[in-house]
């Protein structure tokens, strides 16, 4: 049996059936596959091949796929509803290694479940502001400038898409840095910068930071 944590996960985007940025999604396969020296197994993420059944090739749907040493598993598709988030949880993610996309999510649970009758959590590691459970973060200060922290969990395609294209910038953030923006925008695969509400720094909870 392949180890859990041999496991990788890419979640896609798909409007209308096309995948969102499906090179930088085969990009960062790549890189998982190489970090346990298993054969290149990255798909064709074009619409000719990638499997959607016709009840999923209309409007915004979310595809999943596992992948490992052992091959590709079937992708999985589901139509896409936006998280709301409206208190978040400030969380001591010492120790937690999320480099690459895995399929295990343990221990990203485990902070969850510290998040109390908040809706998410806002991981800190060293002081460093990194990642929502689910999604890289941009803050928007005083000034309107976008902020992305530069210590993530996992940078995503999102993410460096909107770095290539000088969108947002990139620099740490502190736990004591947060007085300097009014909110931040959670974003990932399914959500752009355009999708995400702003959630005000006043939603962040502290629990024992």
């Amino acid at each position: 049996m392949t180890p859990t944590r041999s496991l990788f996960l890419e979640t896609l985007r798909l409007v209308d059936g096309i995948a969102d940025n499906p090179d930088l999604h085969r990009e960062r396969m790549r890189r998982a596959l190489a970090s346990i020296n298993a054969p290149d197994v990255t798909p064709d993420l074009s619409l000719q091949n990638l499997p959607v059944p016709p009840a999923f090739r209309h409007g915004c749907v979310k595809c999943r796929i596992v992948y490992g040493p052992d091959g590709l598993c079937p992708p999985t598709f589901e139509h896409y509803t936006p998280r709301v988030l409206s208190r978040i949880a400030l969380v001591d993610g010492n120790g937690l290694d999320y480099g690459h996309k895995y399929a295990d999510r343990s221990g990203l649970a485990r902070l969850l479940a510290l998040r109390g009758d908040c809706d998410d959590i806002l991981i800190v590691q060293d002081g460093h502001i990194t990642d929502l459970s689910f999604a890289n973060v941009v803050f928007r200060d005083r000034q309107g400038g976008l902020v992305t922290p530069s210590r993530p969990l996992l940078p995503g395609t999102r993410r460096r898409a909107l770095l290539s294209a000088g969108v947002i910038a990139e620099r740490p953030v502190r736990v004591e840095d947060l007085g300097d923006f009014v909110g931040f925008y959670p974003i990932n695969a399914m959500m752009d910068l355009g999708d995400a509400p702003l959630i005000p720094c006043k939603a962040l909870v502290r629990t024992g930071l």
